[in-house]
Parts: C-alpha cells; structure tokens; sequence
C-alpha cells in the first residue's frame, strides 16, 4: 500500500497522538476506544495500560529501531510509518522486512536545508518530506495533518523528563541515556507547528497530565474532551 491511500484519508476528522512519557500511566485511555489513535517508537506497550487499539504506528529515530529491532518487528502493527533509513539498516534487512510508508527525512540535505521548519517553511505535501522536528510526535503530526485531520491531540508528551523516568514503561539503554534537558529541541519546534497548524484550521493541543508548559501550546485534558 502506498502513500495515496492515506492521503486526506481523514479529512475533517480528529485524531490522538499518544508520546510515551511517564504520565500516560495517568491517563483514562479507555475512552479512546472509537478514536483514531497514533502511537509512536515502543509505544504498541500502552495497550498493557489499557488502550484498546491504534490505527497508526510511528518510528523516525533510526537508533531506536536498531536498538528495538526484534520488539517492533514482533508487536507493531501496519499501517506503519517509518524513517526512510531505517529499510537500510540490517536489523531490518535481516528481519521480517515489515510493510510500511517511508517518510522522506531529508538528511541527504545541507544542515541549514534540514532546518526549513525552524524557518517555518513546512512541506507542502507528505513526499516532499522534511528534516528533524524534535521528537517523533511532531513527525506523527505532520502525517495527521497530510491524511485530512483537523483535530490533533497529544496525550503522553511531557517535553520535560529525568533520566531514570523518560518513559511509561521501562526504557531501553538508548531510551534511557536522556537528562532534563533532552526535549529544548522539541520546544523550539513546537511554536512553528502552532502557527502552521492555526493557518491551516486545525486544532493543535495537548492534553498530557504530565505537560507544564502551559503557554509554549494549548492545552486542555482528556476527560474534559469527552464532556463536550
């Protein structure tokens, strides 16, 4: 399956991004049952917290797919979408091969190329791809936003992590090498996504109960979406 059929596959739809920090443990994700979900690198594991299914499953860190190979191969589940590097890797090329669209990362590009979403100059369709944006949830954004969705929602992205507690479950070494100040990056972004998103009519917020940083986006939480 190619590109094609997801593009504005959703359009006018809504959608939840689930990020894997340590306050999805907090989150009621029963009521997403009937929603569409994105989970991103091991985050196939918030189904041991009660999430009832994703629909779309998200790698961009290459490190972490090599890292996680044989988990990913034997627990995600397609559609998947993948950096477009990691079919090079042999941990792949030796495994099952899995099915997946490849997300064009653009790391051939000059360094100051691979900085076009800092000079807020976003793709204009999901080929023409783009460089690092932070985190992979901001990778899953911009996918949600090329299939049509015009609600995107964050549960389980913090953006502030101490190191021995990154993740809802317990992380691998790769994971597990990052201070409080790995996710500057991602603040730095996300101000971009905002202003990009706003242009276009989707609604861009998070609802992490872990989230503190209350003016870099909007926020709001998960019960109260569900009283509306």
């Amino acid at each position: 399956m190619s590109w094609t059929s997801f593009e504005n596959k959703h359009l006018g739809e809504r959608c939840f991004i689930l990020g894997n920090a340590p306050s999805l443990k907090l989150e009621n994700l029963s009521l997403l049952k009937n929603e569409k979900v994105f989970v991103c690198n091991r985050g196939y594991h918030s189904i041991e917290l009660g999430l009832d299914h994703y629909d779309y499953y998200v790698i961009t860190d290459v490190g972490v797919y090599t890292t996680d190979a044989k988990e990913i191969q034997e627990n995600s589940c397609y559609p998947r979408f993948y950096h477009e590097g990691i079919a090079k890797e042999e941990s792949y090329l030796a495994g099952p091969r899995e099915d997946h669209i490849p997300i064009k990362k653009l790391l051939h590009l000059q360094k100051s190329e691979r900085k076009a979403i800092l000079n807020y100059e976003f793709p204009e369709r999901f080929e023409d791809g783009w460089g690092k944006v932070g985190t992979v949830v901001l990778d899953a954004a911009l996918i949600a936003y090329f299939m049509g969705f015009k609600e995107i929602y964050l549960l389980g992205v913090d953006l502030f992590y101490k190191a021995g507690n990154t993740h809802f479950y317990k992380p691998g070494w790769r994971e597990n090498n990052i201070t409080d100040n790995h996710e500057p990056k991602a603040k730095r972004f996300i101000p971009y996504f905002n202003k990009f998103f706003k242009k276009h009519g989707v609604k861009f917020v998070n609802l992490s109960k872990g989230f503190m940083l209350e003016k870099l986006m909007e926020t709001d939480t998960l019960e109260n979406l569900f009283k509306a």
